[in-house]
């Protein structure tokens, strides 16, 4: 129980709608406490594409995970799809329907291996301090460099 939280959530006006009518807001019981895995979001994207590799690699994350991490991709406008959450609040299931031309923008500047590589190196450390939209900037800036257009 010492990762059990509890969280308020405010009873939503549009979309999916949690608890008893006029119930002014809900506890949800959350089992553990999820971190942002960049690779998973990256694999994310890339299966939203079809490639068979990421298809593959996604099936070691449970259900659970990859729906949290589709929703994180659905609130940073690079997908668009729904999520699945079960009576207590748990995400039980996602569905991407196409990735957003800022998604598609984003996988292409991770998508080489080598690159990818590079930015956990400089970008991802663990325990260093950085944003997504740093994470943007800075792929987006490689990418730049490579292809050799002017920065």
């Amino acid at each position: 129980m010492a990762n059990q939280r509890i969280h308020r959530i405010p009873r939503l006006r549009r979309g999916f709608k949690f608890g008893a009518p006029g119930a002014g807001s809900v506890i949800l019981h959350v089992r553990q406490h999820m971190k942002r895995n960049m690779d998973l979001v990256r694999l994310l994207l890339m299966r939203s594409e079809g490639d068979q590799e990421a298809i593959n690699a996604c099936e070691n994350f449970s259900v659970e995970e990859r729906s949290y991490h589709v929703q994180l991709l659905i609130d940073a406008d690079l997908v668009e799809g729904v999520v699945r959450r079960g009576s207590k609040g748990e995400f039980t299931g996602a569905a991407v329907d196409r990735l957003t031309w800022a998604g598609h923008d984003f996988l292409q500047s991770i998508r080489d291996d080598t690159l990818w590589k590079k930015a956990k190196e400089q970008v991802l450390k663990p325990g260093g301090s950085w944003t997504f939209d740093i994470l943007k900037e800075w792929a987006k800036h490689e990418l730049k460099q490579r292809l050799g257009l002017p920065i």
